[in-house]
């Protein structure tokens, strides 16, 4: 019983960010590329890149946009401008020649299934619906990937353009609280997600298991990493939730019982 205790206390803070701990060490091994893609990333850049090497935002500065990997062969993507119009008549039914035009050509969306050559290093995806109708069922897209790293995705697009040119995208894995924690879940492989629970304690702040008074520190990695200020706080409630939780986990997961 002294030893299940022992291990809960210690592993407590890393059932609350185990997720990312154990992420972050598969992700390093020879995980497959299908493997790495799958999760959630946000669009940092997407470019058209011209035949002299001349570059246009294509959805403009401050892009927004997400592009969603399963691992059971599904992606989602949505890329936007930031700009675009509010409708006046605050309807999308009713908007002007204007306004359709200028979501049209500065938003994209479509989903579908997708797979990977591991050894050319190419995701191809079969569109089955999207806002440009004539990608639907239309020819496999290809998508090369350039760089793959546990936080970061670049692929290029080697379709030549409208604008005559290639388009290079560069994407962010997701970090955003609850969801950051379940994009890395879902992309560590089958073995690791058997050993990985993931459990969130709403109102808890950092350092919820620390017995230290409250405080603010500054953190770099904090407001999507733009960095600020954060509150750190003792929340004796959630501790002793977490160490049960955390016992449990091991007991469950790992053979542990309570006279050992």
């Amino acid at each position: 019983m002294k030893r299940l205790n022992t291990l809960a206390v210690t592993a407590m803070s890393l059932l609350f960010l185990g997720v990312v701990l154990f992420a972050g060490d598969t992700l390093a091994q020879h995980k497959s590329l299908k493997e790495q893609l799958v999760g959630t990333w946000k669009l940092v850049s997407s470019h058209n890149v011209r035949n002299d090497g001349s570059k246009i935002d294509v959805y403009g500065p401050n892009a927004n946009g997400i592009l969603i990997y399963t691992s059971d062969g599904h992606f989602a993507l949505v890329n936007t401008r930031s700009d675009l119009p509010k409708f006046v008549s605050n309807s999308r039914d009713r908007g002007t020649p204007e306004e359709y035009k200028a979501v049209v050509q500065g938003s994209i969306a479509y989903f579908g299934t997708y797979t990977v050559n591991e050894a050319d290093k190419v995701i191809t995806a079969q569109i089955e619906g999207s806002t440009f109708p004539n990608a639907i069922g239309g020819p496999d897209q290809k998508r090369i990937i350039t760089s793959l790293t546990a936080d970061e995705l670049k692929f290029t697009n080697p379709a030549a353009t409208s604008r005559g040119g290639t388009l290079e995208l560069v994407w962010k894995r997701a970090k955003i609280g609850g969801a950051f924690a379940t994009s890395l879940t879902i992309s560590l492989s089958e073995a690791s997600r058997a050993v990985v629970r993931l459990k969130m304690y709403p109102g808890a702040a950092h350092g919820f298991d620390r017995t230290e008074p409250e405080l603010f520190i500054t953190d770099p990695g904090a407001n999507l990493e733009k960095g600020g200020e954060v509150r750190r706080a003792p929340n004796p409630a959630v501790a002793a939730t977490a160490r049960e939780a955390t016992a449990k986990f091991f007991a469950e997961v790992f053979g542990l019982s309570k006279s050992e």
